[in-house]
């Protein structure tokens, strides 16, 4: 089985694109990774553009649309209102796993199973890439390098929001809700760090089915590195279990 395709439809070109281009069409996932690209002279929408691959799919690159399907990337997905528009596609029946979408160079993590039943490794934040000093004080400090420090932020910050409810719950002796956190800004922090890891941007993401009620928190908990909420939740559900076996309110 293979990866993605990618199509974007910029007309005729004499390179691949670059890490600025890649970022305006909504993939931002694929710099620095070995792309091949393909003229085509009419692909998805009847554009000519670039057909891009990356891994096994580089060897059969190309435009077939009676073998693949596409799923456009628009402005809501991520591109640039301002670039030309871009496509994900695959393989038709197909769906790439995360042997088919692992980085040459990968961080260890929690091992996961998502929505689309295999396993993928999680990086927690704590694992990040950091930079060490020392302050005037001469206090040990851990600063993630620049290109981690907005992800590192708003996993901090989700974290101090999932610690928040838990204890909450907890004084008030009553249930905390089953989706603790949810929403696009959780979708996508969980999508950005899949992608640390794997070839994959949160069109990906959707189209493969990782995310779902019961795989989100699982991620959320290995990326916060809380795996005492998976705990916590499957001690809610066989307490939920006895009271209604015990006729009580279900």
């Amino acid at each position: 089985m293979g990866g993605f395709f990618y199509f974007a439809a910029e007309g005729t070109r004499h390179a691949g694109p670059g890490a600025e281009e890649l970022r305006r069409l909504g993939l931002a996932h694929l710099i620095g990774e070995p792309l091949a690209w393909r003229g085509c002279a009419a692909g998805p929408a009847g554009l000519a553009g670039t057909v891009l691959a990356a891994g096994a799919e580089a060897q059969a690159i190309g435009y077939y649309p009676d073998e693949q399907e596409w799923r456009e990337i628009t402005p809501a997905l991520g591109r640039d209102e301002q670039a030309g528009r871009c496509w994900v596609g695959r393989r038709r029946g197909e769906a790439p796993g995360p042997e088919d979408l692992a980085r040459r160079v990968r961080r260890a993590g929690y091992e996961v199973r998502l929505g689309d039943g295999r396993v993928w490794t999680i990086p927690p934040v704590r694992f990040l890439p950091s930079k060490y000093g020392l302050s005037e004080t001469g206090e040990f400090l851990a600063d993630p390098l620049p290109e981690y420090a907005p992800l590192t932020r708003q996993a901090e910050a989700l974290r101090a929001e999932v610690l928040e409810t838990v204890h909450a719950a907890l004084e008030r002796r009553a249930e905390p809700p089953t989706r603790l956190i949810q929403g696009r800004q959780v979708y996508e922090l969980c999508a950005a760090f899949l992608a640390i890891n794997y070839r994959v941007g949160i069109v990906e993401v959707s189209a493969l089915g990782l995310l779902n009620d019961q795989t989100l928190p699982a991620l959320m908990a290995a990326i916060l590195d809380l795996p005492i909420l998976d705990e916590l939740r499957a001690e809610l559900a066989e307490k939920k279990s006895a009271v209604c076996a015990a006729g009580g309110p279900g």
